[in-house]
């Protein structure tokens, strides 16, 4: 059996409850993002090895380890998201310089 539960995104808190809850979530995302930036960083940019990142991250984030491989595996798709963009427009270009002889 699936459940599906109903969701509705707060733009404009009307209790104080949901202008806290709105608050926390808002702060969490940032914090998260922030991370994930550094993550980058760290391991696509400087290519620094993923499980001392692990054990770093999750000693001064204060992650737990399901939450730093979701950070990972979302970063490890967008990268090679790009990368593949990157690759089917250098094929296209080549593509286009033949088709125009």
């Amino acid at each position: 059996m699936h459940l599906t539960y109903p969701a509705s995104i707060i733009t404009n808190p009307s209790s104080k409850e949901e202008a806290q809850a709105f608050q926390d979530l808002n702060a969490y995302c940032t914090h998260y993002n922030k991370i994930e930036r550094k993550l980058y960083v760290d391991w696509i940019v400087k290519k620094n090895d993923i499980n001392r990142l692990k054990q770093d991250y999750q000693q001064r984030y204060n992650l737990n380890a399901r939450q730093f491989n979701s950070m990972r595996i979302e970063l490890q798709g967008k990268v090679e998201s790009v990368r593949t963009r990157r690759s089917e427009g250098r094929l296209r270009r080549v593509l286009r310089s033949f088709v125009s002889y």
